[in-house]
């Protein structure tokens, strides 16, 4: 990717700018596709089974200068690290106490002109499935576009997919997410499971 759009929300950050590019060059990864020209979306990135998805990940942000927030666990962001993680748009989550959660962050995009959410479908780097269902239906909720992003890690690239903003038949737009994974793109290819129905419940057809 060789330029932000100028819709999307920036930092300014020169210094961190230049680390994130710096450390995708030493890593040897690149990025394959251009973020939409949006000012607001949800980015659904996959697969998640190692610590290197958040190193690669957050680098790839700060390369491009995006003004993002994430969603990780509470205990992540204890003392200085934990400051340091809210500076680069850390959100911490209480996950035996989720309740709320989604209408704070839906709010919280109607409020600011320029919103970009990154979200772990998977919520954990153990194999899982169902999916977490949040990106969706933060999407559905605030009307803006879900963004899937893949971490290839035989390609060592991050591949940025095209958007769609959600509906209501959630399971359908599960399905159409998980569909742009494959295991053989996860850093573990034994730890990732593509998203499926809930026990009892069919995926309905998009």
């Amino acid at each position: 990717m060789t330029s932000i759009s100028s819709q999307l929300p920036k930092r300014n950050w020169p210094l961190t700018r230049w680390l994130g590019s710096r450390v995708l060059r030493l890593l040897g990864w690149r990025i394959d596709g251009a973020l939409p020209d949006l000012s607001k979306a949800v980015i659904a990135v996959a697969p998640h089974t190692s610590n290197w998805d958040f190193i690669i990940g957050m680098s790839a942000a700060l390369s491009l200068d995006l003004d993002a927030n994430w969603l990780g666990k509470k205990a992540l962001f204890r003392g200085i690290c934990g400051s340091l993680l809210r500076m680069l748009g850390g959100i911490p989550v209480d996950r035996a106490h989720p309740a709320g959660l989604l209408q704070q962050v839906v709010e919280a995009s109607e409020k600011q002109k320029g919103f970009l959410l990154g979200i772990s479908p998977e919520g954990t780097r153990k194999p899982v499935t169902p999916w977490k269902t949040g990106c969706c239906r933060i999407a559905c909720a605030a009307r803006i576009p879900l963004v899937p992003v893949a971490l290839d890690y035989p390609r060592k690239t991050i591949r940025v997919f095209s958007p769609w903003i959600p509906d209501d038949n959630l399971e359908a737009n599960m399905a159409r997410l998980s569909r742009h994974y494959h295991p053989r793109m996860a850093k573990k290819p034994q730890n990732f499971l593509p998203h499926s129905a809930p026990p009892g419940q069919q995926p309905l057809q998009s």
